[in-house]
């Protein structure tokens, strides 16, 4: 994809800087159009499968938090973050044809 004017390619996610109060004013004062951003990376997958893990044994403080979270990221199934990463090419292919739109990812 080519873009014809850099300035005016904004992406933008779930990022607190993007929702800030601020932020929302200058992009609707600047008139900038907001070119979406591709659903889901693959590491928003390993993400939510985390969440979903510590959700079926909530923590009971930062200390209890912080093992979980470790614990959860050594027991990921190799062979599903060689799947995450393998995923990869074919969506960049999609978000190039959909001109860097919405994609089934």
């Amino acid at each position: 994809m080519k873009i014809t004017d850099p300035c005016q390619d904004r992406r933008v996610d779930n990022a607190p800087a993007h929702r800030a109060k601020l932020t929302k004013t200058c992009i609707k004062n600047l008139n900038l159009k907001d070119l979406g951003h591709p659903a889901q990376n693959p590491d928003e997958n390993v993400w939510a499968e985390m969440k979903r893990e510590l959700n079926r044994s909530p923590a009971t403080s930062l200390e209890d938090l912080k093992l979980k979270l470790k614990r959860i990221w050594s027991s990921l199934d190799d062979e599903y973050i060689r799947k995450c990463v393998r995923s990869m090419p074919k969506r960049l292919d999609a978000v190039t044809k959909e001109l860097g739109g919405h994609t089934k990812y």
